[in-house]
């Protein structure tokens, strides 16, 4: 889980993930049927790059003033 208190869109964020593979948006608060603005992820791509304690991360989009959850796809 993400969260963005900032009214800016932070479009390439490194988030840290407990394991490598593809993970899906399982919730996205911005997302247009909740009537949000549309900054979204659909999938991500998790690598073996070590970010704050955790030895992997994906790059997400994180929508302004907006929450998302990621499950790993499997």
């Amino acid at each position: 889980m993400a969260i963005n208190f900032s009214p800016v869109p932070q479009e390439s964020y490194s988030l840290p993930l407990p394991v490598s593979g593809e993970w899906i948006e399982l919730l996205n608060t911005d997302a247009t049927k909740y009537g949000g603005s549309g900054v979204v992820n659909e999938r991500v791509e998790c690598r073996a790059k070590p970010n704050r304690g955790l030895d992997f991360s994906a790059t997400v989009r994180i929508p302004p003033l907006g929450t998302v959850w990621f499950t790993l796809n499997k």
